[in-house]
């Protein structure tokens, strides 16, 4: 099982977490999207060319972050259009897990910059609206 390794301030290592899902293979439409998104970047679509090998495995989840104590973990999965998170406490077990609305096109974690957040009491996540080129703020009651 994948794990995230834990360290104090002065870098000894503690206790692993261990992260309850196991890695995912990549779907021909996750290899699609890579594809599809190597086309769309500028400075990459001159690629298009060069054959792609993806690995057997990719990790379970897309991207991470700290907030309130909690270690919260997007993954790649969507369900009616909501996407999978999963919320583990610093002790090691998991909290919650959820799903939630995301605003992100693709499921191809490229981008460093999430477009949601977390607060003590809310989630936020910003829409890019094409229609009328604005982004929308969007707002939901959660609880960490």
């Amino acid at each position: 099982m994948p794990k995230i390794l834990v360290f104090d301030e002065k870098g000894n290592p503690l206790d692993p977490i261990i992260i309850d899902i196991p890695r995912i293979k990549p779907s021909d439409s996750f290899k699609k999207e890579v594809v599809n998104w190597i086309l769309m970047v500028p400075t990459l679509k001159d690629w298009k060319d060069i054959k792609i090998l993806f690995p057997k495995l990719v990790p379970a989840f897309r991207n991470f972050m700290v907030k309130n104590n909690k270690i919260i973990g997007q993954t790649y999965e969507k369900q009616n259009s909501l996407t999978k998170f999963f919320i583990y406490d610093l002790d090691k077990k998991t909290y919650k897990i959820v799903y939630l609305p995301t605003a992100e096109r693709e499921m191809v974690g490229f981008s460093k910059n999430k477009i949601y957040a977390f607060t003590g009491t809310h989630y936020y996540y910003l829409v890019d609206n094409d229609e009328n080129e604005t982004w929308e703020l969007w707002e939901t009651e959660f609880n960490l």
